[in-house]
């Protein structure tokens, strides 16, 4: 095995850490959060473009997907690019979305920061925004 194949072989173990991510926050499974994240995992976003900066702990994050996909309104995601950097035992992954909540169309990027820790990759910190882009009538 090169190194280059390490280096694939790590980028696609980071990869499936996203995609039970995106499980994770469009399901709220429990059993994908615990897959994928450090249970000291931090979640921020501006809270509106220019700041204030607001800090989620995970239980917090993860109770705030399950009222979104609680099916009262309708909600599809649509993820348009996933890129990953990998540097020894740290990554980061950078998930660019469409997110439709009712008629409301938003767009987004995640920046997920990831460690390897006990040999599996997981979730440390998760930076994302959304934008409006237009509202369906």
């Amino acid at each position: 095995m090169t190194i280059d194949d390490i280096h694939e072989s790590e980028r696609e173990a980071v990869r499936a850490v996203v995609a039970i991510y995106e499980d994770a926050v469009h399901t709220a499974s429990p059993e994908s959060f615990a897959r994928a994240f450090h249970p000291d995992t931090l979640i921020a976003r501006p809270l509106v473009p220019g700041g204030p900066l607001i800090s989620l702990p995970l239980q917090t994050y993860e109770g705030s997907a399950e009222q979104l996909y609680d099916g009262e309104i309708p909600v599809h995601e649509t993820t348009r690019n996933v890129t990953v950097d990998v540097s020894g035992h740290v990554a980061v992954a950078r998930l660019n979305f469409h997110v439709r909540v009712g008629n409301e169309l938003f767009e987004g990027t995640d920046f997920i920061c990831l460690a390897k820790l006990g040999g599996r990759w997981k979730i440390t910190y998760v930076l994302w925004d959304t934008n409006a882009t237009q509202a369906e009538s």
